[in-house]
């Protein structure tokens, strides 16, 4: 029994001997990054110390004995930390984070103290390679306040008898993340406003009336800058002479046709800018429109080409848009008054599943709408039933190879796309003509050579050709 306890002590010391030995320790200083100059990043991992008793770290590059410090390398920097534990373990690891430098945003302009409403051109002069551009003019007024443009031009929207100030902040970013941004600060002269109201506040700018009507519209000054506007121009766009004045409350003027019209405002100012501004005006009535068609049930796609008229467009005034809608898939087709005489259309498939506008069953229809100003109208044409012929195919089971002294062969049709449209009713029927060469080596077993579905038949060794025509009261094919 001594002997027996002796040997086991004896295994329990080695056992703690092996434990010793086999002691380790292990540290993690994270993951290799990419980072742009002047950013900050976390080092060592999650954690740093993976294993150690009583485990010391130190970082190198003056960094101490934080787990993770925080570092804002200038350039690409390798950094160690290295670490200390029981049983005599010393152990580190590496990481790199790698500084990518930024692009430099830069850019030049011309003119400054230009007047509102010209041109003033952005020249790019960033450095960098695969640079992307956004431009923000400051100028919220503007309906064009920014640009992706390397380079740009803008138009300031500012209103007055003075200058005005504007910031522009060009921002550049490259492939690798990093950005740079520039301010200018562009000085523009104002410049007077053109704005001008309807009395009509119930329909600005559009008026509506029967065929024949004599249409007038009364125009207010709503400049806000009139204190300080030396001239006025208004052109009202029918050829019946300009207005010019130094100043205005009101006017009325009286259109002899009807249509769209651009009322044309140019304003002079005290410090020398003017401004122009375009005002569009319809004079109409809500137009009218109506489809004809001819013969559209049981035909077969793809059909010929079929017309449709375009009746009752006569008294439609001009500016009046048509929009002819398939429901086909195709796209729509549109026209400005005066539309053609009729539209011309081919079915290219069959209309079963289909459901036309109006409710028809396994239909096509053509759909136009006219629409102006003054309102909308739409006629529809339906139904338009088609067919199409199947596209022949087979199954050959078990095979088209066989080798046995009977073979026995199933022949099944697997034609698609047949569709019948019996007067918006819709079915697969088809028949089908099988033939076989040579004419001798075979018999049927199952089925005949006239079945749509398809036969069996036996065969004598050998090499034989099978033939299917598929078709339908639309047309037939091999």
């Amino acid at each position: 029994m001594r002997i027996f306890c002796l040997q086991v002590f004896y295994a329990l010391v080695l056992c703690c001997l092996s434990q010793i030995v086999r002691a380790q320790c292990e540290v993690d200083a994270g993951q290799d990054i990419e980072i742009c100059a002047g950013e900050a990043v976390q080092l060592g991992g999650s954690p740093t110390v993976v294993s150690g008793d009583n485990p010391v770290i130190n970082w190198n590059n003056g960094l101490g004995n934080d787990a993770n410090p925080m570092v804002t390398p200038l350039a690409t920097t390798t950094y160690t930390v290295n670490l200390s534990a029981d049983a005599g373990c010393n152990t580190n690891d590496q990481v790199t984070v790698m500084v990518n430098q930024p692009p430099i945003a830069d850019f030049t302009f011309n003119p400054n103290g230009s007047c509102a409403g010209e041109n003033v051109v952005f020249v790019n002069q960033s450095i960098g390679s695969n640079l992307e551009y956004s431009w923000d003019f400051g100028n919220p007024l503007s309906p064009n306040n920014s640009s992706t443009n390397a380079n740009s031009s803008h138009q300031f929207v500012t209103y007055g008898n003075g200058t005005s100030n504007f910031t522009v902040t060009l921002t550049v970013n490259d492939n690798n993340g990093c950005t740079d941004t520039h301010t200018e600060t562009v000085m523009v002269t104002q410049s007077p406003d053109p704005l001008i109201t309807d009395s009509d506040i119930f329909s600005p700018f559009v008026s509506c009336g029967p065929p024949g009507t004599i249409f007038e519209i009364e125009i207010n000054n709503g400049s806000i800058t009139q204190a300080t506007n030396t001239n006025y121009t208004i052109d009202w766009g029918d050829d019946s002479g300009v207005y010019n004045s130094a100043d205005f409350s009101t006017l009325s003027h009286i259109y002899a046709n009807s249509g769209f019209f651009d009322i044309t405002v140019t304003v002079d100012g005290e410090n020398g800018c003017s401004t122009q501004a375009v005002y569009e005006v319809f004079f109409g009535n809500n137009p009218s429109v109506a489809l004809g068609g001819g013969n559209t049930i049981g035909l077969c796609a793809p059909t010929e080409s079929l017309s449709f008229p375009i009746l009752n467009t006569d008294n439609n005034p001009p500016g009046t848009i048509y929009t002819v809608s398939y429901n086909d898939g195709s796209p729509d087709e549109i026209f400005t008054h005066p539309p053609p005489v009729a539209v011309e259309h081919v079915f290219n498939g069959s209309s079963c599943g289909t459901t036309s506008l109006g409710g028809f069953a396994n239909s096509f229809h053509v759909r136009i709408i006219a629409e102006n100003p003054c309102g909308q109208s739409s006629s529809t044409f339906e139904p338009v039933q088609t067919s199409s012929p199947p596209i022949p195919s087979m199954d050959v089971l078990p095979g088209n190879e066989w080798c046995s002294n009977t073979p026995s062969f199933q022949f099944v049709n697997t034609s698609t796309d047949a569709f019948f449209n019996n007067n918006g009713t819709c079915s697969s029927l088809m028949v089908a003509n099988w033939s076989i060469e040579p004419a001798t080596g075979w018999s049927i077993t199952a089925g005949a050579l006239n079945s749509a579905d398809g036969f069996s038949a036996s065969f004598d060794p050998g090499t034989y050709t099978v033939t299917m025509e598929a078709g339908n009261p639309c047309g037939s094919d091999v």
